[in-house]
């Protein structure tokens, strides 16, 4: 784990009306984009809300965008993950990159592995995972944000009205268990208060 101390406020953005909003440097933005370059048709797995300036930063770099609006869609307040598995409906390999956000913070530890599972099958080889987890573990409540690319290494975490409880704190170690098939590129501790990290599916991983 790789602690990136920033300026003394520089985590936190002024709002239109002063809100004070949650800002983080990804630094594993760029490795992610780098992924195009090894592919015809890059394409990445959005499981935030769609958001313009998140579609345009990865269009630019040429990746077709999919948007999967994971909490609203797939996890209902107070429930986990729909028990029939109805969702995800891609093909095996269909993605080089998938933006995971903090949505894993939301879910339990055994319908996070699941998911995950299901990542793994829809990467392509060599293709990676962003996954934000949010370092407090007092809170029972966290409330659910949108994540926004403002730049080529900076995200806006605006919060949505709308709070959840938060299914589980992961500490490092369980999320070195969630994400055991993988291999661990990058990881990163925020004063903004996430901790980052980029998974990479084994390049010699047969479609599966």
């Amino acid at each position: 784990m790789i602690w990136t101390p920033l300026l003394k406020a520089t985590h936190r953005h002024e709002g239109a009306k002063g809100e004070r909003w949650l800002k983080t440097p990804l630094r594993t933005l760029p490795t992610i984009t780098a992924l195009a370059a090894d592919s015809e048709r890059p394409t990445l797995l959005d499981m935030g809300p769609g958001l313009g300036p998140n579609i345009e930063y990865f269009g630019k770099h040429g990746f077709k965008v999919f948007i999967e609006d994971f909490l609203r869609n797939q996890v209902p307040a107070k429930q986990g993950l729909r028990s029939d598995g109805d969702y995800l409906k891609y093909s095996a390999a269909s993605f080089d990159g998938v933006l995971c956000w903090d949505i894993l913070d939301f879910i339990e530890p055994e319908d996070a592995m699941t998911l995950v599972r299901n990542l793994l099958h829809l990467l392509k080889p060599g293709g990676m995972i962003l996954a934000l987890f949010d370092a407090q573990s007092n809170p029972n409540m966290k409330q659910v944000l949108r994540h926004k690319i403002t730049d080529d290494f900076w995200v806006l975490h605006e919060p949505v009205s709308e709070f959840r409880p938060r299914s589980h704190h992961y500490a490092n170690r369980e999320i070195m268990k969630l994400f055991t098939s993988f291999d661990i590129v990058k990881s990163y501790y925020h004063k903004s208060r996430f901790r980052e990290f980029l998974f990479q599916k084994d390049r010699s991983t047969a479609k599966r």
